[in-house]
């Protein structure tokens, strides 16, 4: 699927997205984050997190996530610990 997202101050972004692959958008507000992500509809997806990237040592957060018709997946963080690295595997 292809996708063009608009943000309020009218930065455009084109995202083309083919098999499982997942592009994640983060925004933190009050304290948590939000994730979102655009894929393959229907695939499933996990979210992960990890506090450093130098250790490799990446642990679940969600349950299985199925991206909608549209691709879409989301997942609030609350309180997450800073810092905190995420990223989106293929789930089950």
């Amino acid at each position: 699927p292809n996708y063009t997202l608009t943000q309020p101050t009218g930065l455009k972004a084109d995202i083309t997205t083919t098999n499982a692959q997942i592009t994640l958008f983060i925004t933190a507000t009050h304290g948590n984050a939000f994730l979102r992500g655009i894929g393959a509809p229907g695939q499933t997806y996990v979210i992960q997190s990890d506090p450093a990237l130098s250790t490799g040592s990446w642990t679940d957060l969600s349950g299985p996530l199925v991206a909608n018709g549209t691709g879409l997946i989301t997942y609030t963080d609350v309180a997450p610990p800073s810092p905190r690295f995420y990223r989106a595997r293929v789930g089950q």
